[in-house]
């Protein structure tokens, strides 16, 4: 609880500047990198008073965004893929959406350039959206812009689709936009989490 109160300290801070993203009106868009490991860690400290649930580390956040004079925040689950597996967690943890960090579906173990096409994992990725991410709980579409490590490459096999040809990457945002303006109530937030480390 200690250690979420100095973060919260540092997030507010920027959460009050005018650059800090909104969504639904005003109110100010927290995502939560690791959800599930915060529960863990704050569920197993030996004090009682540091011990929290998922539901109380989210009422914390909400809590104290609001006494800074913020808006309700639009607090999101952000595991790094296959976050819709834990959204009735999330859900009844009090998360207004769940998210993927990474979430670059479409691909397949192989060497360099033997995975599957950008155009076909483009399509996997909006497949999994409707058969996965739809539910329950409103969720952030995860839009990757690769999934292609060799640059940063240690092993000769690594899970991946092959970089874009000229026009994927503007059909990949094309297909993503659609499919959120297509499910309002899914998606609620309007708005696309998009990864990337340069790749």
């Amino acid at each position: 609880r200690t250690k979420v109160n100095l973060m919260l300290d540092e997030i507010i801070a920027y959460m009050q500047l005018p650059s800090w993203q909104k969504v639904k009106g005003n109110r100010p868009l927290v995502p939560v990198l690791w959800p599930l490991q915060f529960e863990t860690m704050l569920a197993s400290q030996e004090s009682s008073e540091e011990r929290m649930t998922l539901s109380e580390f989210v009422d914390l956040i909400r809590s104290r965004v609001m006494a800074a004079g913020l808006e309700n925040p639009y607090i999101v689950a952000q595991e790094i893929n296959r976050s819709y597996q834990h959204a009735s967690t999330f859900q009844a943890a009090g998360f207004d959406a769940f998210t993927d960090y990474q979430g670059g579906y479409g691909g397949t173990e192989a060497t360099r350039d033997q995975g599957p096409s950008y155009a076909s994992a483009t399509q996997a990725l909006i497949q999994t959206y409707e058969s996965s991410f739809l539910g329950s709980m409103p969720f952030i579409p995860p839009m990757p812009i690769a999934m292609y490590a060799w640059p940063r490459a240690t092993s000769s096999v690594y899970y991946h689709y092959r970089e874009p040809l000229a026009g994927d990457l503007a059909d990949r945002i094309k297909l993503t936009f659609e499919f959120l303006k297509s499910h309002p109530k899914q998606c609620d937030a309007q708005v696309v989490f998009s990864y990337s480390w340069n790749e």
